[in-house]
């Protein structure tokens, strides 16, 4: 085939800086390691986010999946034509679980078992690429997920526990275990970054390395388990406020808060708020803790400033995969059993801070414990992440082999396409 053409299934809508990171991520991965030209169609409910992000950078056309073309997500002729129209279909991130299983405007598996067999109908190949899958905690969820999954001519994995899962459900296919796509995704230049820290009043935090990110998500606890819930939900913020608050008075740590969703700023700002209110009660003193929004700034630059923190701690699994890629040693705050599963993969299972057990006392003493202990733990961190890096260069390259024709100068191709993005 002298131009390959992928269709790939995910959220990408552009609300998610970890799902803009997947996508670029994966285009990216793509187009260094096929020889010849490489198409891209997204099914999206913002066809302007994909194409003003990235039509410079790759062949990619949005479809447009919106209400008035006969979609409900992607289930919907605009997706279905996109499928018959390319070679791959691939089936992207972590789409595959079963919370609001029946209902196609949440659940993403629920439409993924008609287009499968479409995609069989026409002959054309789908792969789940670098997925992470989960929970399927229901009869139905676990049914669908193992039809999607037989119905896959190659599954990439991005984690050994989505690898059990699938083969717990009855999947019987060849399962590759690879990272996730993330770690190809690359930052915005310094001077952009420069800007960002500059407009925050950040400059001498971050020349003085006292910038610790700290993700939050409106989600709290909602993918787990009930004897793994937060025993007061709402009085959370104000406990992680405090915590943060204190961190700042007594070690003159700086937090800054990172939202990565855009359903995610109106918490994020609570929490800002909050830890203005912690910090005066305390400190007889006015400060009100920057905030960084992917509502203003794209996955690029949230790696970039990721990168000049010092310490990240977080709740959203690719908030802290963004800043583990950038370099920065992460604390997660286990939301869902994945970040849990993520730290375990980064040697450090320690750094993981089960939601039911934590207070103020915990949290400041877990975060001051990391910010004394960073170094140890980037090293740690590091190590693995740099197998992860070309672990998931790998899944591109399995891919190009299995399909296309596997590019020679495939290095040197991914740092002209990533010299291309960051300048543009």
């Amino acid at each position: 085939m002298s131009v390959a053409k992928f269709t790939l299934l995910g959220s990408n809508s552009g609300r998610n800086a970890g799902d803009a990171a997947i996508l670029a991520s994966i285009m990216g991965t793509l187009s260094s390691q096929i020889d010849g030209d490489v198409e891209f169609e997204v099914p999206t409910t913002n066809p302007g986010f994909v194409s003003g992000s990235y039509g410079k950078m790759f062949n990619v056309k949005p479809v447009s999946i919106m209400p008035w073309t006969g979609s409900i997500r992607l289930l919907g002729i605009p997706t279905f034509r996109s499928v018959k129209r390319t070679d791959v279909t691939m089936i992207t991130d972590g789409i595959i679980f079963d919370i609001n299983l029946w209902n196609p405007l949440f659940n993403f598996l629920i439409t993924l078992i008609f287009i499968a067999p479409w995609a069989r109908l026409f002959g054309k190949k789908l792969v789940c690429y670098s997925v992470g899958i989960g929970p399927l905690n229901s009869f139905f969820g676990r049914l669908f997920a193992k039809y999607v999954g037989n119905s896959c001519d190659l599954i990439i994995v991005r984690d050994k526990d989505s690898l059990e899962l699938f083969r717990k459900i009855g999947v019987k296919k060849e399962i590759h275990l690879l990272a996730d796509a993330v770690f190809q995704d690359w930052p915005a230049p310094d001077a952009d970054i420069t800007k960002i820290i500059k407009a925050k009043g950040l400059e001498q935090a971050a020349s003085e390395g006292r910038m610790l990110g700290f993700n939050i998500t409106r989600y709290i606890d909602r993918w787990l388990a009930s004897g793994e819930k937060v025993a007061d939900k709402g009085s959370f913020v104000d406990m992680l406020a405090r915590a943060l608050a204190g961190l700042k008075h007594e070690e003159n740590i700086e937090p800054v808060i990172v939202t990565t969703q855009v359903m995610d700023a109106e918490i994020g700002r609570q929490l800002q708020q909050s830890v203005a209110r912690a910090y005066k009660s305390i400190a007889a003193d006015s400060w009100e803790p920057a905030i960084v929004t992917n509502e203003v700034y794209s996955n690029h630059e949230i790696l970039g400033f990721s990168s000049k923190c010092s310490l990240y701690a977080g709740m959203r699994l690719h908030s802290l995969i963004i800043a583990a890629q950038s370099g920065t040693p992460i604390v997660g705050l286990i939301y869902a059993p994945k970040v849990k599963s993520f730290l375990n993969q980064l040697n450090t299972p320690e750094r993981g801070l089960p939601l039911a057990e934590l207070t103020e006392a915990s949290l400041k003493r877990e975060l001051s414990d990391a910010w004394k202990n960073r170094g140890q733990i980037e090293q740690t961190q590091q190590e693995v992440v740099r197998g992860l890096r070309d672990s998931a260069k790998a899944a591109g390259r399995l891919v190009a082999e299995k399909y296309f024709k596997v590019r020679r100068d495939s290095g040197a191709a991914q740092q002209r396409q990533e010299s291309v993005a960051v300048g543009g």
